[in-house]
């Protein structure tokens, strides 16, 4: 029994505090969060979760980055560090989205949303993803074999690209669709091409002309050329981040590069063949860069 003597304590207030729900935040917030996660995301799993969280998932804001996945699982932008930094194009490749092929995003996509595969192609599905975008796209990455119409529709609305991957197979229209879309990219910073190129030239013509900003280029899995190196030192000298991972380059041409390309400080030549990752004139030449990576690398015929 208490004391009456002795002071009492008080009784302490009870306060309900509530917690914020993520679906309560305003359309902003979640269209800021949602452009981080994914297509895969994006498509399979963000608007189910509630109607707030739907609604949100419409906005073009949350679309800006269109990482479609290839056919395959390799990841093609190689070292992330290499095209994410402050203030500038974010290019990072989700590895959880590399999990899937294009294949199987697209099913999943048709099951989910109970569509009749006969009636819907890939064209539309891609289409349909570049739509949701409203022309806000600034990264987009397009699987290989993609249709005329698409690409079309893609030079249309996607004006303020700053970074584009095509697949080499994506290159073999006999018409001038690809340098035309990379032509009515004014903002393109950066140009990724897996599995090489055959008309290397053509496309950085392009870019000399049309991409005042353009200071990135990845070249995966190719055969780099004389030629192909003397259009990189004169149509783009300006150059400062350079990615030939797992392709063939013969020593003199990438001293040539290393002695041109005066803005260079990044060059990635990892799994590379043609020189040797020990030649003491390129390492030489390598010291006046910020970073050079050949691990991997050596004086032998090239394998695609």
């Amino acid at each position: 029994m208490a004391n009456p003597d002795l002071p009492q304590p008080k009784k302490l207030r009870q306060t309900v505090q509530f917690q914020p729900r993520w679906e309560d935040l305003n359309v902003d917030c979640l269209a800021n969060v949602f452009g981080r996660v994914g297509i895969t995301a994006l498509l399979l799993s963000v608007p189910f979760v509630c109607k707030s969280w739907y609604r949100a998932s419409l906005d073009s804001a949350c679309w800006q980055r269109l990482i479609l996945p290839d056919v395959d699982t390799e990841i093609d932008l190689g070292n992330e560090g290499f095209w994410n930094s402050d203030n500038e194009i974010e290019a990072v490749v989700d590895r959880r989205l590399e999990l899937f092929r294009f294949d199987t995003l697209m099913r999943r996509f048709l099951r989910g949303y109970r569509i009749d595969r006969n009636c819907f192609s890939e064209t539309q599905f891609i289409m349909f993803v570049v739509n949701r975008s409203r022309g806000q796209a600034t990264f987009l990455r397009l699987p290989p074999l993609c249709e005329t119409a698409l690409l079309n529709r893609v030079a249309d609305v996607c004006h303020g690209l700053k970074g584009l991957s095509l697949h080499r197979c994506s290159l073999i229209y006999p018409s001038s669709i690809i340098p035309e879309l990379i032509g009515k990219c004014k903002h393109l910073e950066l140009l990724s091409l897996r599995g090489g190129s055959n008309n290397l030239k053509e496309l950085l013509s392009q870019i000399s002309i049309h991409c005042k900003n353009f200071c990135r280029l990845l070249v995966l899995n190719a055969v780099i050329g004389r030629e192909d190196a003397l259009a990189i030192v004169n149509l783009v000298p300006n150059i400062k981040y350079l990615s030939l991972r797992k392709s063939y380059i013969h020593r003199d041409n990438l001293v040539t590069l290393f002695r041109c390309c005066k803005e260079l400080v990044l060059l990635d030549a990892r799994d590379c063949s043609g020189f040797d990752g020990g030649d003491v004139e390129i390492l030489a030449l390598a010291s006046q860069i910020d970073k050079f990576s050949c691990e991997g690398s050596r004086n032998g015929d090239w394998k695609s």
